[in-house]
């Protein structure tokens, strides 16, 4: 909820209600919206929220060292109303120098196999300043590649399976619009790109965010006329929300992870300020 530098300048956005009441939600056991709002998971239908259940939960601390903190949850009669598995979920954050690793660990303590998808959703501030400007920013690429995003259905709230956009660059630069986001957000699947920097031209000031263990990255924020949403969210997915063509399985959901008894799974993500 809060990154701050030596000058004090704050870079996670903060939390308006107005705007986007949240600031860097876990995304688990799904990534996005569930078809009608209803998961089918072995066979029976489940009431899955918006990116799961884990940014609504309260976790509990397991271990906390000086650089690195530990939260955790497992499941309950509660959580299996909404998810069948038996399993245990980490978030770990651990600090070295200016870097920020957040890892997600995931075991399956269940006799079955386990299905699940996740990722992050770190929400960064546009307004490092009172006259920082969203039009200041650029997203810069780790490679000079294309950039084609998936098609996104508003109206269905719905991704393409096979249609893309290209997104305007120059290099490896794409500079910040609010048109970018006017369907949603931009989605990116399997890009040579593992780090993406949000670079602030007037200021210098740099966000360094590292996925290399996801598939697919989304940049998201409030599309217009919201010229409130002073921030741009860098979310690094394994699986997504619904696309064209699947039905409401998990099992069908698009690179959904399938986990055997007793085997666990991490996923890190970086941030560096400078």
């Amino acid at each position: 909820i809060s990154i701050k530098d030596n000058d004090g300048l704050e870079y996670i956005w903060q939390r308006n209600p107005d705007v986007w009441a949240k600031s860097s939600p876990v995304l688990f056991p799904v990534v996005g919206r569930s078809r009608g709002g209803i998961l089918n998971i072995g066979g029976k239908d489940y009431k899955m929220p918006i990116h799961g259940f884990i940014a609504s939960s309260e976790m509990t601390v397991s271990e906390k060292k000086d650089n690195e903190i530990t939260f955790f949850i497992s499941s309950n009669d509660e959580l299996k109303n909404v998810y069948p598995f038996d399993f245990e979920f980490y978030v770990i954050f651990a600090l070295s120098g200016k870097k920020l690793t957040v890892t997600y660990k995931v075991i399956n303590k269940d006799s079955k196999e386990m299905y699940f998808g996740c990722g992050g959703h770190t929400g960064f501030s546009l307004a490092l300043t009172k006259d920082d400007k969203f039009e200041n920013w650029d997203l810069e690429f780790e490679y000079d590649e294309p950039l084609w995003a998936n098609d996104t259905d508003m109206k269905e709230v719905e991704i393409s399976s096979d249609k893309k956009h290209e997104i305007q660059r120059e290099g490896n630069v794409v500079h910040l619009k609010r048109e970018l986001f006017d369907n949603d957000a931009m989605i990116f699947e399997n890009l040579k790109s593992k780090v993406i920097t949000l670079k602030n031209r007037v200021l210098g000031k740099r966000i360094v965010f590292g996925y290399a263990d996801y598939p697919v990255i989304a940049v998201w924020t409030k599309a217009r006329p919201c010229d409130a949403a002073a921030y741009v969210c860098l979310e690094p997915w394994q699986s997504m929300g619904f696309r064209s063509g699947e039905g409401n399985t998990i099992e069908e959901k698009f690179d959904i992870v399938k986990l055997a008894p007793g085997a666990e799974k991490d996923y890190s993500f970086d941030i560096e300020i400078n």
